[in-house]
């Protein structure tokens, strides 16, 4: 498995466990002990649903929102593993649909791609599994703590909205803002320090001029949290923000002129036994990425693109959005077992 892969699934598993294990007329000193409650208490296991989407106005290729669902259930690894989980992921944009699979035991993890599942291999997941013990080392400190953060702090004016029914649970509804500079700054930290020693983990850091880039155009960031009133564990998460383009800079962002991102992330059946089986008959990893090759021409046209003239003809733009149209459709069709097939259809994107 390529180094870099490996530095990608730790981060996500890092993060995943560290949000899950974070999770762990009222006045202001009631609404804070409501949320220090909801973020210490930890969420052992639950059905997990996470919803993204994004709407972007003034992208020509874009028609809709762009949509990402992750469902299924998770158990935590505490500080020794990555998290077992079965997840179910959709995406939807452009008119075209994705589905795929993950599922992990905690000392191997499979990816699922047209109903076939391929092996990531116990090897890989073990390497990464002593990252995340390095990370914890002798700090026994749970979810964000260990990365030397508080979720809390990403929060402002937060206030008392009541009561309100989660997946059947009474909870307590908080709302605040959210302070997107320390949430970016603490995203940084979280992925440096859990990829600390992994290779690649240093690219996926956010710029300072990034940063004041994403802090300049976001408005009205709108953050909730549902803690339940019988055992404070954190039954629902959920964000809203608008953002607004500069006209000067909508051309570089191929006339991007505003949008509005959502997410929410529901725990259901929190605290009871999940069923997490490692599917049979799983093919090696390799197998998967010979079939996808044809997205690294893809992506790497997509990276080299300029933001200049960019005449149509030259290949550092990429593939056009109807070659890739096509390219999906042609894999919804191929046989993942036939090279021929899968060949054919990387050849579009070239």
């Amino acid at each position: 498995m390529p180094r870099t892969c490996r530095s990608l699934l730790f981060a996500a598993f890092a993060l995943a466990a560290a949000l899950l294990a974070a999770c762990g007329g009222k006045s202001s000193s009631d609404v804070k002990q409501t949320l220090d409650k909801g973020f210490s208490t930890p969420i052992k296991s639950a059905q997990f649903d996470l919803e993204v989407s994004l709407n972007l106005n003034g992208v020509k290729q874009l028609d809709g929102p762009v949509k990402l669902s992750v469902q299924g259930p998770y158990e935590s690894g505490g500080s020794n593993t990555i998290p077992k989980a079965d997840w179910d992921i959709a995406a939807n944009a452009a008119g075209q649909n994705f589905s795929a699979g993950l599922i992990s035991t905690g000392d191997n993890a499979w990816v699922g791609f047209q109903g076939q599942n391929y092996e990531i291999g116990k090897d890989a997941v073990g390497r990464v599994n002593q990252q995340i013990e390095q990370a914890a080392g002798s700090d026994k400190r749970k979810g964000f703590s260990q990365f030397g953060i508080d979720p809390r702090d990403w929060l402002k004016d937060a206030r008392d909205e009541g009561s309100a029914k989660v997946d059947g649970v009474e909870t307590d509804h908080v709302s605040a803002t959210l302070d997107v500079g320390k949430f970016l700054d603490d995203l940084n930290k979280i992925v440096r320090q859990a990829g600390s020693g992994v290779s690649g983990a240093g690219r996926t850091q956010i710029t300072p001029s990034q940063k004041k880039q994403i802090q300049d155009v976001v408005e009205n960031p709108r953050f909730d949290v549902y803690v339940g009133k019988d055992d404070n564990v954190i039954r629902r998460l959920s964000a809203d923000l608008s953002f607004k383009v500069p006209s000067d800079k909508q051309a570089e962002l191929n006339g991007l002129k505003s949008g509005t991102l959502s997410f929410s992330i529901d725990f259901a059946d929190v605290g009871q036994p999940q069923t997490i089986n490692a599917p049979e008959n799983a093919k090696p990893l390799s197998e998967l990425t010979t079939q996808l090759g044809g997205l690294s021409g893809l992506l790497g046209g997509l990276g080299g693109a300029s933001s200049g003239s960019g005449s149509s003809g030259s290949s550092a733009s990429g593939p056009s959005p109807a070659a890739f149209k096509k390219y999906t459709k042609c894999l919804q069709k191929a046989n993942p077992s036939k090279p021929a097939q899968l060949q054919k259809c990387a050849d579009l994107v070239k």
